[in-house]
C-alpha cells in the first residue's frame, strides 16, 4: 500500500507510475486495490496522520480536480456522522463546504470502495437525508469561442486510423481518480515546445463503460473551464474503449489541466483526465 500511497502523493519513481497505470488499464481487480489505497490516504489526511511533507504533497498533487475534492468532502461528512455515533473525535482537517450537486457526489463516492462498517452505516444515514439534486454547468469565458466552433467540426472526422495522425503530438491519458499516462513517458506531462498545431488526445475509458457515441468534454485550467466540445465519440482499442479528439495548441499554454468527460445522454458523474504542459 505504501507504493500506492506514494503514487497518489506524486512521489513514486517513473517506473513505478508506469507499472501501476498499465495494471489499472488491464486488470479490473487491481483497480479495486488502488481505490482502497486512495481511501486509506483520504482517511489519514482527515485524521491528521500524514506527516507535514505528506500533507503538503496531498494538497498540492492530489486535490487538483473537482472530483477528488468532492470525494474528500463526502468522506469528511461520513466521518463526522460516524464520529457522532461512535464518540470518536473529528479529524483536524475537516471543513464545511457547499453541498451543491450532493446526490451526484454521493453516487460518485459509492464506486470508490466497500466502506468500513461504521462509515457504511453513516453513508446510509446521509443518503437518507438527501432531498434534492442541484445541477451546475460551467461555461467557458468566450475567449476561445471561435476555436470551439472550428474544432467541433475538426473532431467530426473519423479517428479509427491512428496512422493518419502520426504528425500530431499525442497524449494518452488514464481516466478516473488516477493520474494520466502520457505516451512519451507515462507521467501525463508534455513539453510546450513539443506540441504541434493540433494535439491528439486519447482518453482511455474504464473497463466497465460500454460503447457510447455521444460525449462532451470540458478543458479546465486553474479550475476554470477554458474550452469545450460536444459530439465526441469513442473508439475500440486493445483494452476496451477510448475517446479520441484533437485540441489546438492555442489552448495549451504551460500549466496544469483537467479534461472532464461527460456522457451527454446520462447523469453519470464526469471522468477526469489530468495532464501538465511544461
Amino acid at each position: 500500500m505504501e507504493q500506492l500511497k506514494n503514487y497518489f502523493l506524486g512521489t513514486l519513481p517513473q517506473t513505478g507510475v508506469e507499472e501501476i497505470e498499465l495494471r489499472v488499464i488491464s486488470d479490473e481487480s487491481f483497480t479495486e486495490t488502488v481505490q482502497m489505497a486512495e481511501d486509506d490516504l483520504l482517511e489519514d489526511y482527515l485524521e491528521a496522520k500524514l506527516t507535514v511533507s505528506e500533507n503538503e504533497l496531498f494538497e498540492k498533487n492530489y486535490l487538483i480536480t473537482a472530483e477528488r475534492r468532492d470525494n474528500l468532502r463526502i468522506f469528511a461528512m461520513i466521518k463526522r456522522s460516524a464520529a457522532k455515533m461512535t464518540g470518536e473525535a473529528e479529524g483536524a482537517n475537516l471543513h464545511d463546504d457547499d453541498e451543491a450537486d450532493f446526490f451526484r457526489k454521493i453516487l460518485n463516492y459509492f464506486r470508490l470502495m466497500p466502506l468500513r462498517p461504521a462509515l457504511g452505516f453513516a453513508m446510509l444515514i446521509v443518503v437518507g437525508f438527501v432531498v434534492g439534486v442541484w445541477f451546475y454547468q460551467n461555461q467557458t469565458g468566450g475567449e476561445f469561442a471561435s476555436l470551439e466552433k472550428k474544432y467541433e467540426q475538426i473532431n467530426q472526422q473519423n479517428f479509427s486510423d491512428l496512422g493518419n495522425f502520426k504528425q500530431s503530438s499525442t497524449l494518452i491519458l488514464v481516466s478516473g481518480n488516477l493520474r494520466g499516462a502520457a505516451n512519451s513517458g507515462g507521467s501525463g506531462k508534455v513539453s510546450a515546445d513539443n506540441l504541434t498545431e493540433n494535439t491528439l488526445f486519447r482518453l482511455v475509458l474504464p473497463l466497465e463503460i460500454k460503447s457510447v457515441s455521444d460525449y462532451s468534454i470540458k478543458l479546465l485550467k486553474d479550475r476554470k473551464v477554458i474550452f469545450g466540445l460536444n459530439q465526441i465519440r469513442s473508439y475500440d482499442n486493445q483494452f476496451g474503449q477510448e475517446i479520441r479528439l484533437i485540441l489546438p495548441a492555442e489552448v495549451l499554454s504551460k500549466g496544469q489541466y483537467v479534461i472532464e468527460l461527460q456522457e451527454r445522454q446520462t447523469n453519470a458523474a464526469p471522468l477526469s483526465y489530468l495532464f501538465v504542459v511544461e
